[in-house]
């Protein structure tokens, strides 16, 4: 089989963003064909590329106008000039309006169009304000029609955007993990811990209501952490009894990724507060959490408010942590594991074998199934 030429295209991520899901789709589509790829300027993965692999960097800005307008028309000319010998594209993100242009172009230009999706899905569910309402529309627009290969970046998300546009395909793959090597912990303290942007939407804050509950259990023995910085509508500080590392907010401050994840080891259960009690209501059953294929590559169980996606894998693959559907629960499911430390290893025993799913080489065997079945 001859090697396919193929372009990958991410005009919206910076620095470390999405850094091990764009460095490892990078790395298994250029390992067995002719790639061509455009990355921010200061993407860190780009030092990490194979030799062979061509790389046009791209000045990428934190500007409204940026995000709306100019890259989608930068995202436009990349696509009309693309050699003819190129077959097909990736898109490794994209915002709302570049669905719908993507599928205009897609009937336009000859490669095939990939497109991986990713928070912006959570639009599709509970929109806030005008621009995510338009964003939503962009979205329903863009599947309506044209022939972009939309890829969801889990099988619980492939299997709720099915549900909802019935005549639509999707594809999917299982979000790919990186091996890290392990650190040394203090057994005299069980961290508890969230990690990755500190955000109000995502929940964040509620760590500090945790913190109240814990507090009036008198527990021994016990941390809590974050480890990330803000988006702005986190505030720090707010308990003397939750730590903050890789302190910063977003739009200022750059944490390596070394530092960051030296840091997220810390942590020997991870706390996920993004979700809500009623699943129906959820945005997060159609957005891919990097922090759930974390605790995957850290053999980190969780403790997490239910949603949909992570009460799918807790179906395919035995329990490794707790669901929960308040606060409250979630501090007396810190109480149990504090009390209990024996389940810490029954629960990896269940993420050893999530990990197989997670794998490089199955994430690489299946882009591949996707690319050549069309």
């Amino acid at each position: 089989m001859s090697t396919a030429e193929v372009a990958i295209i991410d005009l919206l991520r910076k620095n470390e963003e999405h850094y091990v899901f764009n460095s490892l789709t990078i790395k298994a589509i250029s390992e067995v064909n002719k790639t061509t790829v455009w990355l921010s300027d200061d993407a860190t993965l780009i030092d990490e590329l194979k030799s062979d692999v061509k790389v046009n960097k791209i000045n990428v800005m934190r500007t409204k106008l940026y995000f709306w307008l100019y890259s989608t028309f930068h995202l436009a000319i990349i696509l009309f000039k693309l050699p003819k010998k190129i077959s097909s594209v990736f898109i490794l993100s994209a915002t709302p309006l570049q669905y719908t242009i993507l599928s205009v172009l897609s009937l336009i230009i000859r490669p095939k169009i990939f497109l991986y999706m990713h928070g912006e899905l959570g639009y599709l569910k509970t929109p806030f304000g005008y621009g995510q309402k338009l964003g939503r529309l962009f979205i329903k627009l863009g599947f309506s029609f044209g022939n972009v290969k939309f890829i969801c970046i889990s099988s619980s998300i492939h299997e709720s955007l099915s549900q909802l546009f019935v005549s639509r395909t999707f594809y999917y793959v299982q979000h790919p993990i990186l091996t890290h090597q392990k650190l040394l912990k203090s057994t005299k303290d069980i961290k508890f811990g969230s990690f990755g942007i500190q955000s109000k939407n995502k929940g964040s804050d509620r760590i500090y209501e945790l913190a109240t509950y814990l507090s009036s259990m008198h527990l021994k023995c016990l941390r809590l952490i974050t480890v990330g910085v803000s988006d702005g509508g986190f505030i720090y500080d707010k308990s003397p009894n939750v730590q903050h590392l890789c302190k910063g907010y977003l739009k200022e401050s750059l944490i390596s990724k070394d530092e960051f994840y030296n840091n997220v080891q810390q942590i020997d259960i991870a706390l996920i507060f993004s979700g809500q009690s009623t699943i129906s209501e959820t945005p997060y059953d159609l957005v891919s959490s990097g922090v759930f294929a974390d605790c995957i590559a850290f053999d980190m169980p969780f403790i997490a408010m239910r949603n949909k996606q992570l009460s799918h894998y807790f179906e395919r693959y035995g329990q490794f942590g707790f669901l929960c559907d308040s606060v409250k629960e979630m501090a007396d499911a810190v109480q149990e594991m504090a009390q209990n430390r024996e389940l810490l290893d029954k629960f990896k025993e269940v993420l050893s074998k999530v990990r197989e799913d997670f794998k490089f080489e199955n994430y690489k065997a299946r882009i591949a199934e996707i690319m050549h079945n069309e």
